[in-house]
């Protein structure tokens, strides 16, 4: 997982970082990845087409990530026929809260559907990363984007777990995935045609010394019913946890 940018006094978060992906088949026997665009991955306001109980949603090529009070919700593609796909992935037991935009980008999302004016959105605003604060007590989700080298623009997230919070309370529960499985230390679920991808978690603690992270040993594991909890080894839990 990635820093959070705050200030702790005497303290320090433990952060769990996992990255999505998604590989879906456009054709009998051709697959190819949908972590689609090379632009970094903005999140804007939902608006217009995006039917509530969204507050933000996001783009990676055709797959679109709407982001709720409880969750975020993936509409997959596929040009089979019939196989279009959607995936949820909630907080199970956890609280709803609003998300909060933070870091304004450059530029601005349009809808321009349909003939009437009236009913196109926009200049609408774009942000390079949304919070939910306090989904577990002490808990805080951070979703953003992340280019690596030449690959496209993908999803990523930290789950933030403040000192005294309880990493074991994070459970995910998918919705519309024919499977949810752990397979090498990744959460993979397969709906339809389209397989989703969560690459195993990332862990730390960050030092005394801002640059220097240290690492904790955690991994996801599957608790049952469609849901995928976070198993922690040792660490100080005087501190936060990344």
């Amino acid at each position: 997982m990635t820093p959070v940018a705050r200030s702790v006094l005497s303290t320090a978060l433990l952060v769990f970082a996992a990255l999505l992906s998604i590989h879906t088949k456009q054709g009998p026997g051709r697959a190819t990845s949908a972590d689609y665009g090379k632009l970094p991955l903005a999140f804007t306001a939902a608006s217009g087409p995006t039917a509530a109980p969204a507050q933000f949603v996001a783009h990676t090529g055709g797959a679109t990530w709407l982001f709720t009070a409880t969750g975020v919700t993936i509409r997959i593609p596929s040009q089979v026929p019939g196989r279009a796909a959607t995936v949820r992935m909630k907080f199970a037991g956890g609280r709803a809260a609003s998300l909060i935009a933070e870091h304004r980008l450059p530029g601005v999302t349009n809808y321009l559907i349909g003939n009437d004016p009236q009913r196109w959105r926009t200049s609408l605003p774009t942000y390079a990363r949304i919070v939910e604060h306090g989904v577990y007590p002490g808990v805080d989700v951070v979703y953003y984007g992340s280019v690596s080298g030449n690959s496209s623009s993908r999803l990523e997230y930290d789950i933030v777990v403040a000192p005294g919070a309880d990493p074991s309370a994070v459970r995910l529960r998918f919705e519309g995935a024919d499977q949810v499985a752990v397979e090498g230390g990744d959460v993979v679920l397969t709906a339809g045609t389209s397989r989703v991808q969560m690459k195993q978690p990332v862990l730390y603690q960050p030092a005394d010394n801002p640059a220097v992270r240290r690492p904790v040993a955690g991994r996801f594991v599957a608790r049952g019913n469609d849901e995928i909890g976070f198993q922690v080894d040792a660490y100080d839990k005087a501190r936060p946890l990344v």
